[in-house]
């Protein structure tokens, strides 16, 4: 109650510049003060005997003071009678308290000043970020920091600020224990750009939770799939120092790890250039999508891939760990990787594979566009017999006019295909059975046979509707 701000009477709820104008310069209102505004003497009295009773409570000891502007010189005029009092540094102080408090051991300064990365509001960039650079230049000729990333304020789903009169206020303390820390930290950073504000809501939170959870369930599923032997097992004894990656064996493989070089270089890369939400939303579809999606759903099939879920895995991690660093740390822990994962190395694109781990004469690039190629053929696959309304578990028969790379790229991943798209036999033709339905896919046709497959009555009944 002591250290509150100076009393404004009359003028509260009023424009700060009308009390300003009003109460004039210290030397005018420091006795006495107009419209019944609280005069400069009686806030630092109440203040002074506030830190009367803290330095016979805490004598000896360190005592940080946190409170208002008027308050903060009143504190500032106090201590002009006692020199242990240092006042809460302003933009202009930051500076040189740091140089007093290093002057004894210079090289302590040199680890801290200058740092790397201001981060902070665009709304106090004259009023801090300016004047600190200002103060550093005039005390040691060179700037505090390198860079400064202005992030926006937040609001509410309507663009409208928070506060208590509108009653749209979102407590990070109220919504982490219903969502998690990781998805309140997921809503600040997915969906925003530098300089621009976040529009918060519960829905954005629920949904990122969500996502927290997906990356829960993929890392239980790998771990399964590698047994009780930890992870470093399955990748060999070479991973934990040269981190050397497992052989692929498959398309599948190959395209996943080449997708994998692909999001560390763009994901290092935006994280580099301050990029967070794109680089969030880029790992979040290569986890969902490509790994989740796909490539588990195939691994299912193809079996024995323990050292590449293992790799994938490390790999995730460490690339989520600056967005989710509670969930990725537990699964890290769980999973029984060695050391912290809050230091585990960054991943370097080819690093940690030798020149024959993709498999003899193949490429990234062709591999990833061959898979590309099947997966879209997979997807008008499911498409077609999606609109045929057959149930998804009722096993099909499929038949395919495609030229022959096509043929061969379905022929040596048959049972991952036939596995995808819920098919007892995908075959070969050159003419499509009349009757079946088809569906163009690229430069392949596919057919599907109906027959047994679709309740024609119920077919004819939505026709007319």
């Amino acid at each position: 109650e002591r250290l509150r701000e100076v009393g404004v009477g009359s003028f509260r709820g009023k424009p700060e510049v009308a009390f300003e104008s009003a109460r004039g310069p210290i030397e005018e209102w420091y006795e006495t003060a107009p419209d019944d505004i609280e005069p400069f003497v009686s806030l630092k009295n109440r203040t002074r005997s506030f830190l009367d009773e803290v330095v016979a409570r805490y004598a000896g000891q360190t005592v940080v003071v946190v409170s208002h502007g008027d308050t903060i010189s009143a504190l500032g005029a106090y201590g002009t009678e006692k020199e242990w009092l240092n006042a809460y540094p302003d933009p202009g102080k930051f500076i040189t308290i740091t140089i007093d408090s290093a002057s004894r051991a210079r090289d302590e300064l040199a680890s801290f000043h200058p740092t790397a990365v201001l981060e902070t509001g665009y709304d106090i960039l004259f009023f801090w970020v300016a004047r600190m650079v200002l103060m550093s230049a005039y005390a040691l000729g060179e700037v505090p920091f390198k860079d400064v990333y202005l992030h926006g304020l937040v609001r509410d789903e309507q663009g409208r600020k928070m506060s208590k009169s509108l009653g749209n206020i979102i407590d990070p303390l109220d919504v982490i224990p219903k969502y998690g820390t990781d998805a309140v930290r997921l809503s600040l950073v997915m969906g925003t750009t530098p300089g621009q504000d976040v529009r918060l809501s519960e829905q954005k939170i629920e949904g990122l939770r969500n996502f927290t959870n997906k990356l829960w369930n993929i890392s239980r599923f790998i771990l399964m799939q590698i047994g009780d032997a930890p992870p470093s097992a399955a990748l060999g004894a070479g991973f934990g120092a040269d981190r050397v990656r497992p052989e692929p064996s498959s398309l599948a493989d190959r395209w996943i790890l080449a997708r994998l070089d692909e999001v560390v270089a763009s994901v290092t890369s935006k994280i580099e250039k301050y990029e967070f939400s794109s680089a969030g939303e880029e790992l979040r579809d290569f986890t969902w999508g490509d790994l989740a999606d796909w490539y588990l759903e195939i691994a299912k099939v193809e079996k024995d891939k323990e050292a590449i879920l293992a790799c994938l895995l490390r790999h995730v991690l460490v690339l989520w760990h600056p967005f989710m660093p509670f969930v990725t740390e537990h699964v890290w822990k769980t999973a029984g990787f060695e050391g912290d994962l809050i230091v585990a190395a960054w991943p370097v694109v080819g690093a940690d594979r030798p020149s024959t781990s993709l498999g003899a004469g193949s490429r990234p690039e062709r591999d990833v566009s061959q898979f590309e190629t099947l997966r879209a053929l997979i997807t008008d696959m499911r498409r077609l017999r999606a609109e045929q309304g057959i149930e998804a578990a009722k096993q099909v028969e499929f038949a395919l006019v495609a030229p022959q790379e096509t043929e061969r790229l379905v022929t040596e991943n048959i049972e991952a295909v036939k596995a995808l798209v819920r098919a007892s036999n995908v075959c070969f033709t050159n003419k499509m059975t009349e009757g079946w339905a088809t569906a163009v896919s690229g430069t392949a046709t596919i057919g599907l046979d109906v027959t047994g497959s679709v309740d024609m009555a119920k077919e004819r009944e939505k026709t007319q509707k």
